[in-house]
């Protein structure tokens, strides 16, 4: 099957691995632009969490695509395409380019790519978006794959979502503590709570 007609102009795909903090940081600049205020510490560890399970820790970060989310033919922009897989009647099932599948949105830089993905979330997926904002990272991941079902933000496992979440979330959390500016002050008990060292999430 060849590609559907596209409203985006296709790029190159091009690695663009970024450090955690790389990360925290445009993810920190991207939700103060969206929402007018600094994100909760443990929203962005959340949602940073959620990117880096996506981009097995943005080693496999690719045009700026934080959430790894396809690009339909309504999509404006730019799009890369790549070989990707869906679990689909229980069975996972390769995609190659050109397919439709393998169309995923395209960035030119770090704070279009987390704009665009925060932007995402907030207008398909509110009830993610609203457990993102508490930090609670089962159900953000529950609703990104039931929310708009059959049309899931991810087909894989959800239990290994969440794991994979929660596990860069911690290790956000930890940059977070040591990186106060990027979130909302909070007092030393709510650092406290928040500190992994002393509460996992």
């Amino acid at each position: 099957m060849t590609a559907a007609p596209m409203q985006a102009q296709l790029i190159a795909k091009v690695r663009t691995p970024l450090s955690m903090f790389d990360v925290c940081t445009a993810f920190s600049f991207a939700y103060t632009d969206l929402e007018g205020m600094l994100p909760r510490a443990e929203c962005l560890a959340a949602l940073v969490g959620q990117s880096g399970h996506e981009t097995a820790g943005w080693r496999s970060l690719y045009c700026y695509a934080f959430g790894n989310a396809k690009a339909t033919k309504s999509h404006s922009g730019h799009y890369f395409q790549m070989r990707c897989w869906e679990i689909e009647n229980g069975k996972k099932v390769w995609y190659d380019p050109p397919h439709h599948q393998t169309n995923f949105q395209g960035f030119l830089d770090a704070p279009s790519g987390a704009k665009a993905l925060f932007g995402l979330l907030r207008r398909r997926y509110p009830q993610a978006w609203a457990a993102a904002q508490r930090g609670d990272i089962i159900t953000m991941c529950d609703r990104l794959k039931f929310e708009r079902a059959p049309m899931m933000y991810f087909t894989g496992d959800l239990g290994y979502y969440i794991r994979g979440t929660k596990l860069y979330a911690q290790q956000a959390a930890a940059l977070i503590v040591d990186s106060p500016r990027l979130v909302q002050p909070m007092t030393g008990e709510e650092w406290d709570a928040f500190d992994p060292k002393t509460r996992p999430l």
